[in-house]
């Protein structure tokens, strides 16, 4: 009988040190709750051989983005459905191919969750306060130190508890063998922002 008060202490010393949650998986349950509550408001800057600066909406496979390059000039596309519309002046809107939405992908990939059970090993770097908020900062385990890896900052609720992903810094890939560094912020949009077509009176089809 004593054997199994031994194990019952034993199980209870160690249970909960078996069942905390991996940096990677606080980073699963924090994409599953951003992209579950509606549309997110994303700000972020996309580098190449030039940067752009980008902000706008995503819901979804849904969305109004702006991206402003460096030589000034502005480029928003929003994509609804199967229709999507791009404007060069913020005047004339043309229709564009559904699929023709490479910043969309850019900004949208460092939060997609496309498989819950593949668990990349990420690290646990601290905690840090922004604004009230209470965020955890973890990252990729490089295979060697001062290689750059992706970073993510989670909100974390009261208890500790992921909430949210608020911040990515890292590469991204697009197209093949391309990649670009992207630092973007993402946040719960306002109550009530949807996602529209633009006006009618000022589409064209070419």
């Amino acid at each position: 009988m004593r054997w199994f008060q031994i194990l019952i202490i034993f199980l209870g010393l160690t249970l909960p040190l078996f069942s905390q949650e991996t940096p990677a998986a606080k980073l699963i349950t924090a994409l599953e709750k951003l992209n579950s509550n509606g549309p997110i408001e994303v700000r972020a800057t996309i580098t190449f051989k030039k940067s752009i600066r980008v902000q706008g909406i995503i819901m979804g496979e849904d969305f109004d983005i702006m991206w402003k390059a460096e030589d000034g000039s502005v480029i928003r596309q929003i994509a609804l459905g199967e229709n999507a519309w791009v404007t060069y002046d913020g005047k004339k809107w043309k229709t564009v191919d559904r699929d023709d939405r490479l910043v969309f992908n850019i900004v949208r990939g460092p939060i997609r969750v496309t498989n819950s059970n593949a668990e990349s090993v990420y690290e646990d770097v601290g905690t840090e306060q922004h604004n009230g908020e209470t965020w955890l900062h973890i990252r990729f385990k490089a295979p060697q130190e001062g290689t750059s890896v992706p970073e993510y900052w989670l909100e974390l609720d009261a208890g500790g508890q992921p909430i949210s992903v608020r911040r990515f810094v890292g590469a991204v890939a697009f197209g093949n063998v391309n990649m670009v560094q992207c630092e973007a912020e993402y946040a719960p949009a306002e109550p009530g922002t949807t996602i529209k077509p633009p006006p009618k009176k000022v589409l064209r089809t070419n």
